[in-house]
């Protein structure tokens, strides 16, 4: 197993978890910017794709384990990835400087992340609106069956749901905003 090197209170870097991913198996790894001040302190997504359930809690394990073998308290990350015990193809682990999103093909194919990224009419909220008005407008342009299983993924064929928690990763929106 890969593990990244321990300097104790230094953020990960976007080359610490390239070489991590890749080590690990991960295929088709890629970077996008985040504007300046779009996300707080957020720089980067980091898109990583994995085989399956496990070895995308494989993935995100090696990176939990980086924050807290680094003592980097501030880093939401260090708690452990969002979505690690669901198997909607889906982790996120917030690195403090930048979101690094661990996914299946399929749940890659359907978010799109690296596009949505790259448009800011996408992402940058729009003025006047709260994180829930936000939430309520993105949940209707990219749906979730009520079971947590994108669409398009197999399954049931479950009706659209508006569950903010698969987009509250996908954003960067972190739980305990607003709490």
């Amino acid at each position: 197993a890969h593990e990244i090197p321990v300097i104790l209170h230094k953020e990960l870097t976007l080359d610490e978890v390239e070489a991590a991913m890749d080590a690990l198996g991960a295929v088709d790894i890629g970077f996008v910017p985040v504007e300046d001040g779009r996300l707080g302190s957020i720089e980067h997504m980091v898109i990583a794709t994995g085989r399956t359930t496990p070895h995308l809690r494989k993935l995100a394990l090696v990176l939990v384990t980086a924050l807290k073998r680094r003592k980097l308290t501030n880093a939401p990350g260090i708690t452990g990835a969002d979505g690690y015990d669901d198997t909607d193809g889906w982790m996120v682990v917030d690195c403090g400087n930048m979101m690094v999103h661990v996914v299946t093909q399929a749940a890659r194919d359907h978010l799109a992340l690296e596009e949505l990224w790259r448009s800011p009419e996408a992402t940058t909220p729009q003025a006047g609106k709260d994180e829930d008005e936000e939430l309520d407008r993105l949940a209707a342009a990219f749906p979730v069956r009520g079971d947590g299983v994108f669409e398009g993924q197999g399954g049931d064929g479950g009706a659209a749901s508006r569950d903010a928690g698969p987009l509250r990763q996908a954003w960067g929106l972190r739980a305990n905003r607003g709490a």
